[in-house]
C-alpha cells in the first residue's frame, strides 16, 4: 500500500525496526489514556514539518516503549554572546569559536 497524506490526530513516537518512528493510534480513547499495548498505524515524515503519510502498516506498541514526542523542536535551542564588553567580562569567555547548526 502506497503512502496517503492524511490528517493525524494522536501520534505516538517509539522505536521501530531500530529506528524512531511516528504512528497514529488506531482506536484512540476519547480520554487521551493508554492500555498498555495498543494498535498504531506506522508514518513517515515528521510533524515538525507537515509532512505526516500514514503507511497502512500496522503493529502492536506497549506504552513504555514510547519516546519522547519530538526527536527535534523547530525553536531556538542555542544562543550566542555577543557585543565584546559583554563577552569579555563574562564567565563563558574562552576564546573564538565557530559552530553552525542548521
Amino acid at each position: 500500500m502506497s503512502p496517503q497524506a492524511s490528517p493525524w490526530t494522536h501520534l505516538v513516537r517509539f522505536e521501530h525496526k531500530g529506528v524512531p518512528t511516528f504512528a497514529q493510534l488506531v482506536s484512540p480513547h476519547k480520554d487521551g489514556d493508554l492500555e498498555a499495548q495498543f494498535e498504531v498505524e506506522i508514518a513517515t515524515g515528521d510533524p515538525a514539518h507537515g509532512n505526516i503519510k500514514l503507511t497502512g502498516e500496522k503493529v502492536t506498541v506497549t506504552k513504555y516503549s514510547l519516546l519522547a514526542p519530538f526527536a527535534t523542536v523547530p525553536i531556538v535551542v542555542n544562543t550566542g554572546l555577543n557585543y565584546k564588553s559583554h563577552v569579555n567580562e563574562s564567565l563563558f569567555y574562552s576564546g573564538p569559536v565557530c559552530y553552525w547548526e542548521r
